[in-house]
């Protein structure tokens, strides 16, 4: 049970940190369009 809720627990994180490089490279793009 432990274990399965810390493999869910890092599933999580890591999804989460795809989604904050996701916005971040947005970010840049909309940036980049914004200065160009």
């Amino acid at each position: 049970m432990d274990q399965r809720y810390a493999r869910e627990k890092r599933l999580m994180t890591m999804l989460q940190e795809n989604e904050k490089e996701k916005i971040l490279q947005q970010c840049k793009l909309q940036m980049v369009v914004c200065f160009t």
